[in-house]
This record gives structure tokens, C-alpha cells and sequence, in this order.
């Protein structure tokens, strides 16, 4: 009889093992109700001198619109709420947290942030550009529903897009021109410098703001003979060109003027536009111009002889 109490004692030790389940290494699933919402942000492909590089954002600020399903609390959800990045690192002026591991969660975010914010983004562009003010006023937009914690246990990332539109004219100069050329200033006129940007449907309108644009330039490699490349940011418009080129500076300076005719260009959101052109002697040609996704790409070509 002791011999049968002592295996029916082994046994149950060995029962009482089996039902541990750290000793046997299995996951332990652990609730993120409660639990901070995490974000990280980065554009959708880019390669551009200008406005917000590719990849990773590493810093600025930008408004965020989250909603939680099934909830009004402010832990939960927020309006126009202010998102810092610094070193990669994105910080909410307030924290959010995930209602449970399943409730849905939709968001909108935009950058550069603004105050006030609440169904509309006002745009305006400035018409003196320079490298400085096309990244302040790069304006990125993304949104998107259904997010839940279960899927994303690492947090948030945010996948933002241009809303505006690029204009990068790139010069050569003409074989029969001799000696070197100096551009002192390329010039994009007559067209809308303003409009707004609709929060919850991500469009954007153009506004009645008309007027020149002073691009940016600069050259496109050390070896570069002149300034080659110049940009403009622009809001999305159907424009029909009107650029002038100036080459040298006081009595010695010359103006090149280009006017296109036929129906205008549609300068389409988040669209990278390139026109070549070769400075010649005394007219332009328009040979055309083509639209792609906001990085590098071939463009039409304009000769001037």
C-alpha cells in the first residue's frame, strides 16, 4: 500500500509541471488596452533636391485626427492634436491610448502643422522660393480606418504623400551659343498661389490668389558650368505657361520669354513636372512637358535658338 501512495504522489508532480506554461516556453498574450499609441511617419517614395526627403521622417510637426470606434473620450481620439518628431522619435502634445486590442481606429495627419485646423488646411506658396521655403511648405497628407493594436502592436506608421505639385525646369545651353551663360533668374508666371486642402476627403482646391513665382535654383552637380535646375512648389492648377529666363544681370542682361498656347497644363497633385530647355540665341520652342510621380524622370524638351 506505501508503494501505490507514492507513484499516485509522482504523478501528480508530474501533472503539476506540465500545466506551467513559462517553464515550457509558450507566448503569453498580454492586453495592449490602455496602452499608449505609438508613431512613426515617413513619404511615400520621393527622390527630389527640394521639399522633404525620402524614407523617414526624422522631424517636424504635423496634426493628427484619430477616432476610436465605440468611444468619445478624449483618451481615445483627437482633433487637430499636435505631433512633434525629433530624431525620429514622434511625440503627441497628448497621449492616446489604444481602447482595446480590437476597436478600431481611423486617422487623418497632415504637415506642417497648423493652429486651428478643423475641416480645412489653408495652402499658400510663397512667390520668392528658395530651398527653405519649399521644405516649410512641402504639404504632406495621409489617412487611413480599420487600424487596430492586434495588428499593429508596434504602433502607428504613418505613410504620408505630396499634396502639391512640383515644376523643375532643367537648361542646357545650345552647341552654336560660345563663351559661358550666367542665369541670374527663371521665372513661372501668372498662375494661383493659394488654395485649401479638404481634411477629411484629402483633396484640394485651388484658390483666386494669382501671381508670379520666383523659382529656386541651383546647380545640379559640382561641375556644373551655370545654375541648371530650377524648381517651383505649386498648388495643383491647369496652367498655361508663361516663363521667363533671365540670363546676366544690369545693362548686360538678356530675357528670354516663353508663352504656350492650346489648352493648359494640369499641374496634377503629388506629380513631379520637368521641362527641359536649351538656351539659344533669340526665340523659345515649346516641345512639350510630361508629368510622373513626384521623382526624377524625363521630361519634354523646350529649345531656344
Amino acid at each position: 500500500m506505501k508503494r501505490i501512495k507514492t507513484i499516485a504522489l509522482a504523478t501528480m508532480a508530474i501533472l503539476a509541471v506540465g500545466c506551467d506554461n513559462s517553464d515550457l516556453g509558450e507566448s503569453v498574450h498580454h492586453s495592449m488596452a490602455d496602452t499608449p499609441i505609438l508613431f512613426s511617419a515617413g513619404i511615400h517614395s520621393l527622390t527630389t533636391r527640394s521639399g522633404h526627403g525620402a524614407g523617414t521622417l526624422e522631424s517636424g510637426e504635423f496634426g493628427l485626427f484619430l477616432s476610436t470606434d465605440g468611444t468619445s473620450d478624449n483618451k481615445y481620439n483627437a482633433s487637430n492634436l499636435k505631433v512633434t518628431g525629433t530624431n525620429g522619435t514622434w511625440v503627441p502634445e497628448q497621449t492616446l491610448l489604444w481602447k482595446s486590442d480590437t476597436a478600431k481606429v481611423g486617422y487623418t495627419a497632415y504637415l506642417p502643422y497648423k493652429e486651428g485646423v478643423s475641416t480645412e488646411y489653408p495652402i499658400a506658396v510663397s512667390p520668392v522660393q528658395t530651398a527653405e521655403t519649399i521644405l516649410a511648405e512641402d504639404l504632406l497628407y495621409t489617412s487611413a480606418t480599420g487600424i487596430t493594436a492586434k495588428d499593429n502592436p508596434n504602433g502607428i506608421g504613418l505613410e504620408f504623400k505630396h499634396k502639391l505639385t512640383q515644376l523643375k525646369v532643367v537648361l542646357t545651353k545650345a552647341t552654336e551659343v560660345e563663351g559661358d551663360i550666367e542665369v541670374t533668374g527663371v521665372q513661372l508666371g501668372d498662375c494661383m498661389l493659394d488654395g485649401s486642402l479638404d481634411i477629411t476627403a484629402g483633396t484640394v482646391t485651388t484658390g483666386t490668389d494669382k501671381g508670379s513665382v520666383s523659382m529656386y535654383g541651383a546647380k545640379s552637380s559640382e561641375t556644373a558650368a551655370f545654375t541648371d535646375t530650377w524648381e517651383a512648389l505649386l498648388v495643383p492648377q491647369d496652367l498655361a505657361l508663361k516663363i521667363t529666363i533671365k540670363l546676366g544681370s544690369d545693362a548686360n542682361q538678356r530675357i528670354f520669354q516663353y508663352t504656350s498656347s492650346g489648352v493648359p497644363f494640369g499641374f496634377t497633385e503629388g506629380t513631379s513636372n520637368i521641362l527641359k530647355l536649351t538656351i539659344g540665341k533669340d526665340k523659345v520652342i515649346m516641345g512639350g512637358i510630361s508629368a510622373r510621380e513626384w521623382n526624377e524622370g524625363e521630361g519634354g524638351t523646350i529649345e531656344t535658338d
